[in-house]
């Protein structure tokens, strides 16, 4: 009877899939931000690695990554695939790139390919890089670029398995920054130093003023 129940009863364990995460990576710190000092000179190059963790049954991706072209810019040429890239194995199938330094995007997208040994995708890794140029430095004025991954537009950032149902994914976008010291903190500082000029000489008038009469 006891044995009759087990067997009867629903199954309420349930396992949890793993996050999906969809990234902008630094190379040289692994994290999502790039920091360069304020006298980078226009024309340095920098990468960036758009990189993919805990998918599952992933058949093909397309990224969108929006950027400022005010401040960088990039060409077909400097968008590429790594040897190591996750689907290189897979035969992979990619479309020409679409790249526009006016409005600030790149879109590239890539799939397995018919002949490949397996179906779909596994695991982690990079899908592919982006090598970015800087058109300005940060001596003026503060500068920085969103690296962002458009997911609402016509072009948006997806990822589909065999079925071509879409995967769902958490996206970690990045951020390229070329600080400068602020005017503000000058202006601060500035008066800073006019506040304590005025307190010192109002001291020294203070003991001049006080000073005994010798007898």
């Amino acid at each position: 009877m006891l044995l009759f129940i087990f067997i009867m009863m629903p199954l309420t364990t349930s396992v949890n899939a793993p996050t999906t995460y969809l990234s902008v990576k630094n190379l040289d710190t692994g994290g999502s931000n790039f920091s360069f000092p304020p006298s980078t000179p226009p024309g340095t190059k920098f990468w960036v690695n758009i990189t993919i963790t805990e998918v599952s049954n992933l058949k093909g991706w397309q990224v969108n990554l929006t950027y400022n072209p005010l401040l960088i810019n990039t060409s077909a040429s400097d968008v590429v695939r790594p040897t190591d890239n996750i689907l290189a194995d897979l035969d992979p199938t990619a479309p020409a790139k679409i790249i526009d330094n006016t409005i600030g995007y790149v879109v590239w997208a890539c799939a397995i390919g018919p002949n490949s040994p397996y179906p779909s995708f596994n695991g982690s890794g990079t899908l592919f890089q982006i090598r970015f140029t800087f058109t300005k430095n940060g001596t003026g004025d503060p500068v920085f670029s969103d690296l962002n991954f458009d997911t609402a537009g016509i072009m948006k950032t997806k990822l589909a398995n065999p079925l071509a149902q879409p995967i769902s994914f958490t996206a970690q976008n990045g951020l390229v920054t070329i600080p400068e010291f602020p005017n503000g903190i000058l202006v601060i500082l500035l008066l800073m130093m006019t506040l304590l000029a005025f307190a010192f000489g109002k001291v020294a008038r203070s003991k001049r003023w006080h000073r005994p009469i010798a007898n």
